[in-house]
């Protein structure tokens, strides 16, 4: 990870606290090279963004903590800072299109070898945070003070480096003994979010899956895949109806998790004498224990850092070659904007994953084989589907490009026909990995 700390004050009766920043890159923003990422007012191609974990603060005890994304495409911070160091500039700016931006100067104070120090302040967006919708234009500012040029440049490499990595899905590796051990945040933003808003809909809320033909042919598929009798997990099982019902009502054992307390409390009364656990997928902890694992809609409610550990997590708790099915949708399929959204009038966190994204996280690190999709498009115009066989032949539509002309008023301010995706994938657990 890319740290950079300032150096102890030299002024003794001053204050004695010394400030770190560290910066985690992680994950690509998108896969698909069709996806535009909204930040504020501008945009930008999202396979060139990076999400990120940052932690701000006291040196060994971070006050702040939070993920967010940040725009890779062109940028060099160890070449900025070397003008800098050099005296070549006064200050350096490292911004692109997209927020965020990272400024940094020279220092009023020298260290205590009379070499000169430096400030910088990294600025994000916060309409990726909040619920201010893409078009907020207000910002979250870290600031260090008195950073050595050695300390700054080894920060510079260190974040060019890793930043590359992740769009390369090169990510961090994570110990599976703990969340404390691993660094994750258990109770992070969008597990509070959408704890608070599905322990609040409880049996309000209520979708039935298994009605509509294309999730239900996808999940009698997985489910033929099954021993009689075995053990299957849901991740995100909500109150329990239909998934965990039906599952059980077929003889599996079910192990059925989710982070609503109150969701968990339902699906106890729904599906009684199974195991079913307020749990997230980051915590969970067994090993072998399961011949397949299904979610509909909840890998959605991940944010990209929590996806990655999230599957770590459910690869070590399937047997070597069980299945897994993904069923999930994109409700744009070319924008990928504020991660807040409503549903049923609650504030949720979703980041929509396409199936290129989904099937890239699962296959880039060797322990999953994706064994089949399937994809549906649907113009929310007309409500119709739409015959593609793949986002290539989707964008190469005009119909649905940018460009097209627009009937409607709504579609002319945002540019485009909007177009949702639904897919289902289905992937095995690789053997011996």
């Amino acid at each position: 990870m890319a740290r950079v700390r300032q150096q102890p004050p030299t002024d003794p009766d001053g204050s004695d606290a010394v400030l770190a920043l560290t910066v985690r890159p992680w994950a690509p923003a998108a896969l698909n090279k069709h996806v535009r990422l909204v930040l504020g007012d501008a945009e930008c191609a999202a396979r060139d963004a990076v999400w990120v974990e940052i932690s701000y603060g006291l040196e060994d005890a971070p006050l702040t903590w939070l993920r967010h994304i940040l725009q890779v495409d062109s940028w060099r911070l160890a070449e900025q800072i070397q003008q800098l160091l050099s005296g070549d500039t006064p200050y350096a700016t490292w911004r692109s299109g997209c927020p965020p931006a990272l400024l940094m100067a020279r220092a009023g104070d020298d260290d205590a070898q009379g070499n000169p120090t430096y400030q910088l302040t990294l600025q994000l967006t916060a309409s990726a945070l909040t619920d201010g919708g893409p078009r907020d234009g207000s910002a979250i500012t870290f600031a260090l003070d008195r950073i050595g040029g050695e300390e700054l440049l080894r920060f510079g490499e260190a974040l060019d480096r890793e930043l590359r990595q992740a769009l390369e899905h090169q990510w961090p590796a994570t110990t599976l003994t703990g969340a404390a051990a691993s660094g994750l945040e258990i109770n992070t933003f969008s597990n509070r979010v959408n704890a608070a808003a599905y322990d609040s809909l409880g049996t309000d809320y209520s979708h039935d899956y298994l009605a509509e033909p294309f999730f239900r042919e996808a999940f009698e598929g997985w489910l033929g895949m099954l021993p009689a009798g075995g053990r299957a997990l849901e991740i995100g099982c909500g109150h329990g109806i239909p998934i965990a019902a039906t599952l059980a009502a077929a003889g599996q054992r079910v192990t059925g998790i989710d982070p609503s307390a109150q969701m968990i409390a339902e699906a106890r009364l729904a599906v009684p004498g199974q195991d079913i656990r307020q749990l997230a997928l980051v915590e969970l902890e067994e090993t072998n224990a399961f011949d397949g694992a299904c979610c509909f809609f909840s890998l959605l409610c991940m944010d990209p850092i929590e996806l990655r550990i999230g599957l770590e997590r459910l690869h070590r708790a399937l047997k070597p070659g069980a299945p897994l099915l993904i069923v999930s949708g994109v409700p744009d399929q070319f924008t990928r904007t504020s991660p807040l959204r409503s549903v049923q009038g609650r504030t949720t966190w979703e980041w929509p994953y396409d199936n290129e994204d989904m099937a890239a996280v699962l296959t880039s690190g060797g322990q999953w084989q994706v064994a089949a999709q399937a994809l549906r498009f649907y113009d929310t115009d007309t409500l119709k589907q739409i015959e593609a066989t793949s986002l290539d032949q989707l964008a190469a539509d005009p119909r649905y490009l940018p460009s097209a002309e627009m009937s409607d008023p709504l579609e002319f301010a945002t540019g485009k026909r909007i177009v949702k995706g639904v897919y289902a994938l289905v992937a095995c657990r690789s053997a011996g990995v």
